[in-house]
């Protein structure tokens, strides 16, 4: 069986770019400290907590005490560090990675805060309700900078418009999702805004035409793979940048089955391929098949 994905993004290394961020989008849950309280990288402190202290030194503070400060009463912080090599000395540099707030019965409740390195501002910003997702997630870019995706959340699903920037602050894409499953048209941009793909989904599944845009070229038609239920079904073509048609491949259920053929710039056919079920065979084999 031939994948059909590579002929999805191979040519397209800005969409490459954009697949980056799904590691950061899959969003999982806070890390829960072991239940025997030994992690040495863990602590909790509350609005009580003297700060600086054995676990929170002075350098932590910065960022500790603003979040302890403005949590609600009854309410504790959750402390997570790391640790990173700072040149070829051996020498670690500590730092706060992670600040989560707890309701008076342990839930994550509020914002969690995340940081990828000790001296930048926050990568990744987390609203919670009870220990369920709920709200704007905000991850940013560019050390804090600038921002890198929104991902809305009701009741621990993504729900409202997704959306995903370049490092210049412009539109990256935008997904629509119902209770955690993408609908609509999801459109990717480039940088000067111009619209690069556009993909429609139906009940969380490619449903139609997936169509690519020439980069640079305004509305050219570049490629457009037919979807039906999540897999590729249909006819799929790619264009040359004048428009004419660059090779054509039939689909029937994420596998080769018709007649493929490519063509020369001037319209000509360059060469014919012949499929039954995703195995090649000769064109006298496939019309003894026909129906």
């Amino acid at each position: 069986m031939h994948s059909p994905f590579p002929l999805a993004i191979a040519a397209r290394p800005h969409l490459l770019a954009i697949l980056g961020l799904m590691p950061w989008l899959a969003l999982t849950a806070a890390a829960e400290p072991p239940e025997d309280g030994g992690n040495s990288d863990v602590c909790v402190v509350d609005k009580a907590t003297a700060l600086p202290n054995a676990m929170v030194k002075e350098n932590d503070v910065r960022r500790v005490g603003p979040f302890v400060k403005a949590l609600p009463d009854g309410y504790t912080a959750r402390i997570e560090f790391a640790t990173f090599g700072a040149g070829g000395d051996n020498r670690t540099i500590r730092y706060v990675c992670q600040m989560t707030p707890l309701d008076p019965d342990g839930r994550i409740d509020g914002t969690e805060t995340a940081f990828a390195d000790w001296y930048r501002k926050p990568s990744r910003l987390s609203p919670f309700k009870q220990d369920v997702r709920h709200g704007v997630e905000r991850l940013f870019q560019n050390g804090g900078e600038v921002l890198q995706a929104e991902v809305p959340w009701e009741d621990g699903k993504i729900h409202g418009v997704k959306k995903t920037y370049h490092p210049s602050g412009a539109l990256a894409s935008e997904t629509t999702y119902v209770q955690g499953s993408p609908t609509g048209l999801s459109r990717s941009f480039a940088p000067d805004g111009q619209l690069l793909r556009a993909l429609p989904f139906k009940d969380g599944r490619r449903n139609g035409p997936m169509t690519d845009y020439w980069p640079g070229r305004g509305e050219t038609v570049q490629r457009v793979i037919e979807y039906r239920d999540g897999e590729v079904d249909g006819m799929s073509r790619e264009y040359y940048a004048d428009g004419k048609v660059k090779w054509e491949k039939p689909f029937r259920r994420n596998t080769l089955h018709g007649i493929e053929r490519h063509f020369a710039p001037d319209g000509t056919v360059e060469r014919t391929r012949f499929w039954l079920d995703g195995k090649e065979v000769g064109e006298a084999a496939f019309k003894d098949a026909a129906p």
